[in-house]
């Protein structure tokens, strides 16, 4: 994962992932550590990690955290960009089966009234 905002850079170590982990519970979460690269690039210039105060760091953080989300999100959107075309999909087939059903029954014409027939003696 590349973390990159209005030029900035930081590139995390492959270890790095979701910044919260489950438990066993579904609804319980623990916050999980995300560490910081041994580099940071910002604008061209490499920063050491360790040199870092505090506050540059927990930003450092908060970058990893909010492009792990955006990762997720997109893959979400993926899902459901899916699903909407499947959906599209079968509303094409179903208006064409409904149309091809129409045209091969032909209209019938009207017919005239039919004139009464003169009776024989």
């Amino acid at each position: 994962m590349r973390l990159a905002v209005a030029g900035h850079t930081i590139t995390p170590p492959r270890s790095a992932s979701s910044p919260l982990k489950q438990r066993g519970d579904a609804n319980k979460f623990t916050r999980k550590k995300m560490t910081l690269p041994q580099y940071i690039t910002i604008n061209g210039t490499n920063y050491a990690s360790e040199n870092l105060n505090e506050t540059a760091k927990m930003q450092a953080v908060n970058i990893q955290v909010v492009d792990a989300e955006l990762a997720r999100l997109q893959q979400q959107i993926a899902i459901v960009q899916t699903a909407r075309n499947t959906y599209v999909n079968a509303l094409i087939d179903a208006i064409k089966g409904k149309n091809v059903g129409a045209a091969a029954e032909k209209p019938k014409k009207p017919r005239a009234p039919r004139k009464p027939k003169a009776k024989a003696e």
